[in-house]
């Protein structure tokens, strides 16, 4: 609910909702021990070299977008 980052419930509601979404993944065939973790991270602007955001692929580094297709 807090900019898509921050939980307003506690840790511990946090955890046990995160546990399901895992299960709920693996039960659809997902072998990723943790996939909504590696997906954070994927679009997380601000943690360096390429991300994925709403406006498309972004090197980091250099704060320039990066075509998609060449």
């Amino acid at each position: 609910p807090v900019a898509g980052l921050i939980s307003a419930g506690t840790a511990a509601q946090a955890a046990r909702d995160h546990e399901k979404l895992d299960h709920a993944a693996q039960t659809l065939g997902c072998r990723m021990a943790s996939p909504f973790m590696a997906l954070s991270f994927l679009a997380l602007p601000v943690i360096p070299h390429l991300r994925l955001t709403d406006r498309g692929l972004v090197d980091v580094d250099r704060f320039d977008f990066v075509p998609l297709f060449l």
